[in-house]
């Protein structure tokens, strides 16, 4: 058997009171999945779309109202901190109770009791009742207990947002770790497009309780960024008409995209990857000289939008001077960008005296760049600045 999970038809409804009436609304509706033993998940969505209550339902804290779960293996669970913990009992306690309820003897507990402890850094703290100990403490230690019990299925929700900076980092090296055992299965709720970019090689896109999509994470990524984003900007500026074109006169912008490396369009692309903007430019009228090329506007996720941008244009002796359409590409190198949505703003600027004519399209691509390297979630998606190169160093001895 290499299924981990299969869900069918499952249906989670609740009931709420609006006004005099009681309304049913379905968190999840219809859901049906087959998950492999040793896939990792990522689950996406807007806030309200059941990330949280699919696991809840697959971890048997709540029943589902129809359909079925059927679960292939040992379940551990890390769905909010310190879940299933007695806050009036010790954090030795709450070991012992919390492995002991997965099925582990006190033999077993003892084995790995040390691993938990140094994990968790409460060593200190650790025959206080946990309800005396600080939310950072809670998180560590629950989160070492979920990770550290032997389990063939994982369901982890947002909580690489909790905890200090140590604690963060320790939780990705963690998660690390597990990625490697293609043994164990991993769902992975989190907000964190970067997160779930790194460690999840698929998604599951959530809407409104349902199934939005399913398949390879960049993919995923790619659509729920162009569903979620707040503009009418695309990754794809259209061909213009030729109406249009012709009014202009001197050099005009016929169409424009970013790609990557096998020329597919794409709006959500990995740090690690070369981002390829093409132009389309037509020659119509070679008397005038043009400036032509972009401006790259950012706006970090998880940061104020700023109109700090990148003006590339496009060197005068790449532009033949006889009528015909040219393509122009510029690579936007790998390590370059920081985690942010990017958007594009292509131009021609035709210039006669003593008329200058412009064609700009304002913002009119838009793109996603998405950290895969560790190093960067430490900071809990803070990004400082638009640029983000990896240098390459080298040390000497005075």
């Amino acid at each position: 058997m290499n299924q981990a999970l299969q869900i069918h038809s499952l249906v989670k409804s609740f009931k709420r009171k609006q006004g005099k009436n009681i309304v049913t609304f379905n968190a999840l509706d219809s859901i049906s999945l087959n998950i492999e033993k040793g896939a990792r998940i990522g689950i996406v969505g807007v806030n309200g779309a059941g990330k949280s209550t699919l696991l809840k339902v697959i971890s048997r804290i709540l029943l589902p109202t129809s359909g079925s779960v059927e679960i292939f293996g040992t379940v551990n669970s890390l769905l909010e901190v310190g879940t299933g913990f007695d806050p009036e009992l010790s954090g030795r306690d709450n070991i012992y109770l919390n492995a002991s309820i997965l099925g582990l003897v006190r033999t077993d507990i003892n084995h790995i009791f040390n691993e938990i402890l140094d994990f968790s850094g409460v060593s200190k703290f650790i025959d206080l009742p946990v309800k005396y100990l600080s939310s950072g403490m809670y998180a560590r230690l629950a989160f070492a207990v979920a990770t550290h019990i032997p389990g063939e299925i994982l369901l982890i929700d947002e909580v690489l947002s909790v905890g200090d900076a140590l604690f963060r980092k320790r939780a990705l090296q963690k998660m690390e770790s597990l990625i490697t055992d293609q043994q164990r299965t991993i769902l992975f709720v989190s907000h964190s497009t970067d997160a779930i970019a790194k460690f999840c090689n698929k998604v599951i896109w959530l809407d409104n309780g349902k199934i939005r999509e399913f398949g390879d994470t960049m993919n995923v990524l790619d659509s729920y960024f162009n569903f979620t984003r707040e503009d009418n900007a695309t990754n794809v500026l259209p061909i213009l008409s030729t109406e249009l074109t012709n009014k202009l006169h001197g050099y005009s912008l016929t169409a424009a995209y970013v790609a990557d490396k096998d020329a597919k369009s794409r709006n959500t692309f990995s740090t690690s990857e070369d981002i390829f903007l093409n132009l389309k430019v037509e020659v119509v009228e070679v008397s005038l000289p043009a400036i032509k090329g972009f401006h790259l506007y950012c706006a970090p996720r998880g940061g104020v939008p700023t109109e700090t941008h990148v003006c590339a244009q496009i060197p005068e002796d790449l532009i033949p001077m006889i009528n015909g359409v040219y393509s122009f590409t510029a690579t936007i190198p790998k390590y370059f960008l920081a985690s942010g949505t990017y958007r594009i703003t292509p131009f021609v600027v035709s210039i006669g005296k003593p008329l200058i004519r412009h064609q700009y399209f304002e913002k009119a691509i838009s793109f996603n760049v998405i950290d895969d390297d560790t190093s960067a979630l430490i900071d809990g998606d803070r990004h400082f600045g638009v640029i983000n190169p990896r240098f390459k160093w080298a040390s000497g001895s005075d």
